[in-house]
């Protein structure tokens, strides 16, 4: 069970732990570094920072995030 979600324009984002974030309703990567993980939603970006940082899975519905993370953050745009 997630313990903490939050939703900013359609993008939700659940995370678990330090260790997995699972998005949805994003569009595309726009940025992929085992550093920092951007994606574009239909208003907005969302940024993940953290170390050894790593894509599992993604879908049309989700985006699965592996690594210890630090932050997640929101930017319209």
């Amino acid at each position: 069970e997630p313990y903490r979600r939050q939703r900013q324009m359609c993008k939700e984002t659940d995370l678990y732990g330090k260790e997995m974030a699972l998005v949805e309703n994003y569009q595309s990567i726009i940025d992929y570094t085992s550093e920092q993980i951007k994606l574009q939603g239909r208003h907005n970006k969302l940024i993940v920072r953290g170390t050894c940082l790593r894509i599992d899975r993604f879908t049309k519905e989700d985006c699965k995030i592996y690594g210890e993370i630090c932050c997640v953050e929101y930017i319209g745009t």
